[in-house]
This record gives C-alpha cells, structure tokens and sequence, in this order.
C-alpha cells in the first residue's frame, strides 16, 4: 500500500478529490465522530478500511491534518466477481475528503454510486454529532475548485468531469455540461 504524507503527494496519483463540508460545528469534528458511518459502510457494503497515516498534511500547508485511509469498495463484475474498487478516504474536523482516480469500465462508478448513495441516506443519522453534509466541492491541483450543495450533487457529474478532465484548463469550462451551471467557483478553500 502507498502511503501518502500530504494532499499534495495525493494529486500525484488523483485528478479529483471531492470534499463532503459539513454544516459548522459547535467543536470540530474528530475520527471518533465518524466510527458508526465507518461501521456501517463496512457491514452494509462490505467496504475496507485500512489507515495509512494519522497525520496528512493539507495542500500546500501543514494544517490541518487529516487521518488517511485507503477504503475498498467491492464491486462486482459481470459475472460476479469482486473487482474491488479503490480510494483514499481523508477524515479531518470539517468532513471527509474523498480521492477518485479515473472511472475505469464501470469499477470505480459503481464505487461512487455506492458512496455518495450512502451518504445521501445514512451520513446525519449515524455521524456522532448528526452532522449534515452542507455542500461539496471538486476539487483539482491544477484545474480549480466548484461547489454545490449536497443535494445538488450525483456521482454522474463526477463520471461526466472525468471524461473532459484531461482536456479542459479548468472545472468550470465543465460546468453546464456537468453540473448543469450549478457549479460555484471557490474563493475560499475550506479544508
């Protein structure tokens, strides 16, 4: 397993990481916060969870600091083998950070459908604090940073953003195709 020290050595290996913001905390948020939505993508899905650092640093700084986790999602092939599909997942007190690659035959779609479908059911109700998802922002090293509100947000804007990635400046030439014009820009990274 790779390990990553920074979200900077994370968008070596990832075009996009998509940032699940949760509403603003009375404290921050801490790993122990997010145990039982752990637990329940384990046992409802089956999804693995293997830390690999405590300790990430942000994106062109030092802090904050995000616990890493590489996170198996086991999809199946036609026939119904398990393929698997793999993420890293960053928890730090202002949500969690999810890291795609690129969608590959249908593997990491059904992973991503699997994911935000969770979300959108489960994150409140099981999150310690009950803890909405506010919005999310797509994020790139290179290419900016959009938000839209969670309930705004499909997996299939993410497929779409994948398929033109290599061929835009930025997200946002992206936008009405994607996201249908609901992609903001980002003046202001919350991390």
């Amino acid at each position: 397993m790779k390990v990553y020290s920074s979200k900077d050595d994370l968008y070596k290996d990832y075009q996009i990481a998509v940032k699940f913001v949760l509403e603003p905390p009375k404290t921050y948020y801490h790993s122990r916060d997010y145990e039982k939505i752990v637990a329940n993508l384990k046992a409802e899905h089956g999804c693995k969870f293997e830390e690999f650092n405590r300790s990430v640093k942000n994106f062109q700084q030092e802090y904050p600091l995000s616990a890493g986790f590489v996170v198996e999602v086991p999809v199946s092939g036609d026939t119904g083998q398990p393929l698997g599909s793999r993420y890293v997942v960053l928890m730090d007190e202002t949500g969690w950070e999810w890291w795609i690659g690129t969608i590959v035959g249908g593997c990491v779609k059904k992973g991503v459908d699997i994911f935000c479908d969770f979300c959108k059911r489960n994150w409140q109700k099981l999150h310690a604090k009950q803890a909405r998802i506010d919005h999310v922002e797509i994020r790139t090293a290179e290419k900016g940073i959009g938000r839209l509100a969670f309930s705004e947000f499909d997996p299939k804007q993410l497929e779409c953003l994948l398929g033109k990635v290599q061929q835009i400046a930025s997200i946002h030439e992206a936008n009405q195709e994607c996201f249908g014009g609901l992609l903001l820009p980002v003046t202001e990274r919350v991390d």
